[in-house]
């Protein structure tokens, strides 16, 4: 089976009985220190690294190749970000759409749509909240103008009338959204090299196949060094 490690070949391995996981865990030595697995790839067929149940426990016996693609924590969070900025086009766009809706009395869809679109905002926070985690020079966008702006929609609210909760929204709320906007599609911060390829990284607690597959790794290098 040939290893690919963001579209390198690294080696070749026999992986016996063992599982792609237990393959992942011997091909730890393989990640520069600090990167982190973003997509595994088995013959070609291409799986989030987040998502282990769909892959891990497949037999790795039958590949003919196995793929890795890593990043930096700082490439990560900045695609992320991109994310994150994507996301809130859509929430400032449906926010419009509810303001006009407002506008013309329609106060039942307003509400559906305000509400579609409070959920999306709430994901979109807490997957901006991961980014900071990957990366502390990305602050996290700040909570404390969120909850102000829905202090005052929950009065505009008790207030009655569609007209007050639109103007409410209008002002308060959508300028809010609009500079997070400008906030996450500002210039990226400047990213270390690419992820390369290192003889040190994971691999500290392996399984007895993932050991042993890790044997075999080094030996195979040592073989194909010597020619």
């Amino acid at each position: 089976m040939q290893v690919l490690l963001n579209q390198r070949r690294v080696t070749e391995l026999e992986p016996g009985a063992a599982t792609v996981g237990e393959v992942l865990e011997a091909l730890e030595v393989y990640l520069a220190p600090g990167d982190v697995l973003t997509e595994v790839l088995l013959d070609g067929e291409r799986f989030s690294a987040g998502e282990p149940a769909l892959y891990e426990r497949r037999s790795a016996g039958g590949l003919g190749q196995l793929g890795l693609e890593t990043s930096s924590p700082a490439d990560l969070a900045a695609g992320l970000r991109d994310q994150v900025a994507a996301a809130l086009v859509v929430v400032v766009a449906k926010l419009e759409r509810v303001v006009d809706r407002l506008a013309d009395g329609a106060w039942a869809p307003a509400n559906e749509l305000l509400a579609e679109l409070l959920e999306e905002l709430r994901l979109t926070l807490v997957l901006d909240r991961q980014i900071a985690e990957l990366d502390p020079a990305l602050a996290p966008l700040e909570m404390d103008r969120l909850e102000q702006a829905g202090r005052e929609l929950l009065g505009a609210q008790e207030a009655g009338g569609a007209s007050v909760l639109g103007e409410r929204l209008r002002s308060t709320f959508l300028p809010l959204l609009r500079g997070w906007l400008e906030e996450r599609m500002g210039p990226e911060p400047e990213s270390p090299s690419a992820p390369r390829i290192g003889a040190s990284g994971g691999g500290g607690r392996l399984s007895g196949r993932g050991r042993e597959l890790l044997d075999r790794l080094r030996a195979a290098d040592g073989s194909s060094r010597s020619r």
